[in-house]
């Protein structure tokens, strides 16, 4: 996709605004008719609130909320609105832009009952930013047979979000988990975090002897591709055990016959579940089948004084070269400055950013190690330079005198650092921009 054919389509197009309050200036009073009404590429300006769960199909649009603290899709039974967001089907050709929402998980009684968010569908792209997934309250058994988040088939990017799995039961190995990956979907996740539910509840007791959810699945897919996921610069845990003899706890990544890259720096990691009575936690990376995990930089977090692994499982290589960090933070106004920096890159190394208007997710060929995670040339170069003798870059932009027709245009980007011990690009996460007015 060619960042100049698509700028324009980007840039011209409406603009809804979205307030349960009504009122003057206000197009509609929930999300679902705003959806139904706005044509490929529109613009939904959701207020604070409270909104039904939506069905986004066929077409690309940006969602932006004022917070996920105030903009609310879901609700708690017996209230309305409940039921599962879902986005499938969006042609490949546009994209879907969510920013700033909270898809609560919903139930009786802090028992969760319902997914809270499921995108699906090849060729489907959705980049999520500022987002919330679930929530951290919920009771330790309830009837969820669901994750959190699940991207079945679909590409998924998502920025400084938190996703929560729904809570436990059942015996299939997404109950609990924050995020599932499968039918070959594609995820990216940066600057984010994951956290399980537990234990799993089944019946009799020895069929599942209890388990938290996995804090991130990814499950294979029947043919074609593989599910593939990169964590980047996120904190993953896995679901906590029940207090039962022979209980384990959730993985905090696990790997069924796919594929997965964990990066990032001193901040992120991937922990299994918490042992019951404060003992410690379970296995970081736990993988099956024909997986394969690659893990950069120290980011599996042990337990001191167990004898619980960190990994387990064929296909995991660890102590990968580090890979570039890249932060886009700060006033994200069309007043504001935003501030671009790099970290963990090769001392000294040229690097560049390149910036488009779409999320990607593939392997290229040649001198790279990492997968492109922006449109395919030719994106634009933003701009270049060399890494300090730390590996570290950083630059602030002021915003004030950019032209107005940037507002609600999301920017992707991504870094390359040169190794040239290894002559090898190593390409760092993605990040996004979207201003505002």
């Amino acid at each position: 996709m060619s960042f100049h054919a698509t700028l324009p389509f980007l840039l011209f197009q409406s603009v809804w605004v979205v307030d349960d309050n009504g009122g003057p200036g206000v197009d509609f009073t929930d999300i679902p008719p705003a959806i139904a009404a706005a044509a490929d590429g529109d613009i939904l300006l959701v207020k604070a609130g409270t909104y039904a769960p939506f069905t986004l199909s066929g077409k690309g649009l940006r969602i932006l909320g004022d917070g996920p603290q105030v903009t609310k899709v879901g609700g708690n039974p017996p209230s309305p609105p409940v039921g599962t967001a879902v986005i499938s089907n969006v042609p490949s050709s546009s994209f879907v832009y969510i920013e700033g929402l909270h898809f609560r998980a919903t139930g009786f009684f802090g028992i969760n009952l319902l997914q809270p968010l499921q995108v699906s569908g090849a060729g489907t792209r959705v980049a999520l930013r500022d987002v919330v997934v679930g929530q951290t309250g919920g009771s330790l058994s309830g009837f969820d047979l669901q994750p959190g988040l699940g991207v079945d088939g679909a590409l998924v990017h998502l920025f400084g979000s938190s996703v929560f799995g729904t809570g436990p039961i059942g015996c299939n190995a997404d109950a609990g988990a924050a995020l599932r990956v499968s039918l070959g979907g594609l995820v990216h996740a940066a600057g984010s975090s994951f956290i399980a539910k537990g234990p799993q509840c089944c019946s009799p007791i020895s069929a599942c002897p209890s388990a938290g959810g996995p804090g991130i699945l990814v499950a294979p897919a029947a043919s074609g591709p593989s599910t593939r996921a990169w964590i980047a610069d996120s904190t993953v845990k896995g679901g906590p055990n029940a207090i039962l003899p022979g209980s384990t706890t959730g993985p905090g990544l696990r790997v069924d016959s796919g594929t997965a890259r964990v990066s990032g720096g001193g901040t992120s990691f991937v922990q299994g579940g918490a042992l019951a009575g404060g003992g410690g936690c379970g296995v970081a990376v736990f993988t099956t089948g024909s997986a394969e995990v690659v893990v950069h930089s120290a980011v599996l977090v042990g337990c001191p004084g167990q004898t619980i692994p960190i990994t387990s499982g064929p296909g995991i290589a660890l102590g990968a070269p580090p890979l570039p960090v890249l932060r886009a933070t700060g006033d994200f106004t069309l007043s504001g400055n935003v501030t671009l920096s790099l970290t963990d890159g090769p001392p000294g190394a040229p690097f560049a950013i390149a910036i488009d208007e779409a999320p990607a997710h593939f392997g290229i060929p040649g001198p790279f190690l990492g997968e492109l995670l922006i449109g395919p040339p030719p994106s634009l170069f933003l701009l270049s330079g060399g890494l300090s003798a730390s590996g570290e870059f950083s630059l602030t932009i002021p915003l004030s005198g950019a032209p107005s027709n940037l507002a609600y245009l999301p920017l992707f980007l991504q870094a390359a650092a040169f190794d040239a011990a290894t002559s090898v690009w190593r390409l760092s996460n993605a990040a996004v921009v979207l201003l505002r007015p």
